[in-house]
């Protein structure tokens, strides 16, 4: 029973549906006894984003690594603490995020837990309710004496707020991208001025 939820969890719903109707497989297929609940699966959408730092990937990567820095180069974030994770191989913060809706500016407090795999991509994940969970993966790809900065953000969350939400996450990271060159940049730049 437990491998068959699996398998449904990871089907679209569509074809869920077809596969066993709006409730269970019928008598035909499996014993009457076999029933399951089947989990709704949250919408999602992905989105890229990717630009050029003159800037060494090690540096990059121990900069997007550390989200204690992360208020100085995000557009929404506004304050940032760093709790104590359940394990030691990832790190977990509190962040609060003003976002704009309309004419109005509303607080968000939400967890992220962030962690580099052994291939060096830093892996983070954050959760805010209602639902919404954003899966970044972040390489740090070396380029032209420079990196080459790739995300790709995964944004799940109820229907109704998913296009919000996800607008939301590519503007402010694509501003955050931004600053992040500038930022590392000037950094670099004064550190050759300092050596010269």
């Amino acid at each position: 029973m437990i491998q068959l939820e699996r398998f449904v969890d990871i089907l679209p719903e569509a074809l869920v549906n077809q596969i066993i109707g709006k409730h269970s497989f019928g008598n035909h297929l499996l014993p009457k006894e076999l029933t399951f609940k089947r989990k709704r699966m949250k919408p999602t959408k992905i989105f890229e984003t990717e630009v050029w730092i003159d800037a060494d990937p090690v540096d990059v990567r121990n900069f997007l690594a550390d989200l204690s820095h992360h208020d100085q180069i995000h557009p929404l974030i506004v304050q940032v603490e760093e709790l104590t994770p359940p394990e030691v191989d990832f790190r977990r913060y509190q962040i609060t995020d003003r976002v704009p809706v309309g004419p109005f500016t509303m607080k968000a407090v939400y967890e992220a837990d962030i962690r580099i795999s052994p291939a060096g991509d830093v892996i983070s994940e954050a959760r805010q309710s209602p639902g919404i969970r954003l899966q970044n993966v972040t390489q740090c790809i070396p380029s032209n004496g420079g990196t080459r900065l790739v995300e790709k953000v995964t944004v799940s969350a109820p229907r109704l707020l998913l296009g919000f939400v996800t607008q939301q996450a590519q503007e402010s990271h694509e501003g955050m991208f931004s600053r992040l060159k500038i930022w590392l940049e000037q950094q670099k730049s004064a550190e050759t001025a300092v050596n010269i």
